[in-house]
């Protein structure tokens, strides 16, 4: 049998190239998502055991606007409440690309309906703007996710949340919303990307 260093070559880079692929397809997959039920509650699928979640928007505070008495009411509470809390609880930071489609369509829409050549040239100039907007700049957000093993378990969860609904103002997240985070966090674009992917209750 005759050895041919280029196909060894051949069959060793393209080994590598696959275990490159698995890998990675390993890291950016950052949720198994399994469906989404009653338009809040996110089915989790890891190792065969479905878990649920519920995405948060909470309120945001800068310490360093706030005078000592505020400053002292909030890392307290939230203090308070991790020593509360015994469930699983994730925070997750992000960067938005600017959405600004409805006011980009509004601004055609009077463009285009401008009968004076200035003000067309104007809602151009605004339009191009906004365009600009949306490709450079990115908007800072962070919300909270929190998890139970069982439905039950995750709206006690909640509830020990919602105690502290002077520190955190919750808003738990719709479907929507939920997906625009998890494609950003995923950053594969195919999270609930068709029907047969998602549950509904």
């Amino acid at each position: 049998m005759k050895f041919n260093a280029l196909e060894q070559k051949k069959q060793q880079e393209q080994k590598k190239l696959k275990r490159q692929r698995k890998e990675l397809n390993r890291l950016t997959k950052v949720y198994p998502i399994a469906g989404m039920m009653k338009d809040y509650m996110v089915k989790i699928l890891i190792r065969e055991k479905h878990y649920f979640a519920y995405f948060l928007d909470t309120k945001k505070y800068d310490l360093e606007l706030l005078d000592e008495k505020q400053a002292d009411f909030v890392t307290e509470s939230y203090w308070s409440f991790h020593r509360q809390y015994a469930g699983s609880l994730k925070e997750i930071f992000m960067n938005f690309p600017e959405d600004n489609q409805k006011q980009q369509a509004y601004i055609r829409y009077k463009r285009d309906r401008a009968k004076d050549v200035n003000q067309m040239r104007i809602l151009q100039t605004e339009l191009e703007k906004m365009k600009y907007i949306e490709k450079q700049y990115k908007k800072s957000a962070s919300y909270v996710v929190i998890y139970g093993e069982t439905e039950k378990e995750l709206n006690e969860n909640l509830a020990v949340i919602q105690r502290f609904s002077s520190l955190f103002e919750p808003q738990l997240l719709k479907r929507e919303q939920v997906k625009k985070i998890l494609a950003l966090l995923n950053n594969t674009g195919g999270v609930a990307a068709n029907d047969e992917k998602e549950t509904n209750h």
